[in-house]
């Protein structure tokens, strides 16, 4: 009997189907066990070297920011404005965690590590802090489990991690709270890897960091506090309201300062304008406070980006350097998807600088958490 080649070719392909059927258990394909690569940002969508050397002093400067993608969770980029492609740069997550949303990134007073955290998209206020290297191709370490908002700290030749053991930002009485705390612990300065165990910071949850002599911490949201680590004292900051993103000074002198993102309303502190003091916007202001609740400065969206009338500040953070800080700026829209740019500005003058000079190749989202380091600090 002689077969023409159709029938051999169908005889040929059933082997095939029933070999794969037989020896895979995944057969056949489903198409969720295949994650779709991350599409890679656009290069060349930044502020010059030139403009950040006049603006800042140097052109050493990396930028982390954290982005939403498409299936919801967060990834981490990084951007090195040294480099001869200014392009953003995809960091691995841990193996086990792909799932997992990216937070807060800050990056070591070096400019070699980046500390962040994940948060279960099981439960948020289940959170893991890793430390890696600005690579590529780094895997990250793993700080703790639990761990959130995790901060850089330099002791003379030694560095260390902070971080709180909970993601619960809601918090209305700290001095109530005694099941959630602060530790600290020493990495390697070259792999970000722990060098021995954790000890105890504070007694109880901090999200803004340690300041430069140690001897402050602070926290926002639900309430606002700096807390003297050594005295134990708490100082309430803007009492009553609700702040975000709270982060403590980096100046190695003037370290009892904490910045923050107002919420909407009266504000509660001492030698506040009038304007300021009788309503504010909410996210209208980024405000630095001291230890007696005294208003040192704020920066007001309208009179400092007029073109973002209507808008608001969102993720406000200190830089390594004390004379800067990083936030991002939404105009007013009506658009389903608010994107945001992002702005060095200067503490001293007040002036800005757009660091995605082409913001319609490259834009943010509220989550976005911008970090800038800038080198010869």
């Amino acid at each position: 009997m002689v077969l023409n080649k159709r029938v051999i070719l169908a005889l040929i392909f059933a082997a095939f189907s029933v070999f794969m059927i037989s020896s895979c258990s995944d057969w056949p394909y489903k198409p969720t066990q295949f994650v779709a690569p991350i599409p890679p940002p656009p290069a060349n969508a930044f502020v010059s070297k030139d403009s950040l050397a006049s603006f800042v002093g140097t052109s050493n400067v990396t930028l982390a920011y954290t982005k939403t993608i498409p299936g919801g969770t967060q990834v981490l980029y990084f951007v090195d404005f040294t480099d001869s492609i200014v392009s953003p740069k995809l960091l691995k997550r841990p193996a086990d965690k792909q799932d997992w949303a990216v937070w807060c990134p800050i990056i070591s007073s070096k400019g070699t590590l980046v500390t962040y955290y994940l948060i279960d998209p099981s439960n948020s206020k289940h959170a893991a802090a890793y430390c890696q290297k600005l690579d590529t191709n780094a895997v990250p370490n793993l700080i703790d489990d639990p761990g959130s908002d995790p901060h850089f700290i330099d002791s003379a030749s030694n560095l260390y991690i902070s971080y709180a053991d909970t993601t619960d930002i809601l918090i209305a009485d700290y001095k109530t709270l005694t099941t959630r705390h602060t530790y600290k612990v020493q990495i390697n300065p070259a792999t970000g890897q722990i060098i021995g165990t954790k000890t105890l910071l504070a007694p109880f949850p901090f999200y803004g960091g340690l300041s430069y002599d140690s001897k402050y911490i602070c926290t926002g949201y639900a309430n606002a506090y700096i807390y003297n680590t050594i005295s134990q004292i708490f100082f309430p900051i803007n009492t009553g309201l609700q702040t975000c993103n709270p982060s403590t000074t980096p100046d190695s002198l003037k370290t009892g300062q904490m910045m923050f993102l107002n919420i909407g309303g009266t504000q509660n502190m001492l030698n506040m304008p009038a304007a300021i003091a009788s309503g504010a916007g909410e996210h209208m202001y980024v405000f630095i406070a001291d230890t007696t609740n005294t208003l040192i400065k704020s920066f007001s969206l309208v009179d400092m980006l007029p073109g973002y009338f209507g808008g608001e500040w969102q993720c406000p953070k200190w830089t390594n350097n004390a004379g800067y800080f990083c936030a991002l700026a939404t105009k007013a829209t009506t658009a389903d998807v608010v994107v945001y740019d992002c702005f060095l500005i200067s503490i001293t003058s007040g002036k800005t600088l757009l660091l995605n000079t082409k913001s319609t190749l490259l834009q943010f989202n509220s989550n976005s958490k911008p970090y800038v380091y800038i080198g010869g600090k």
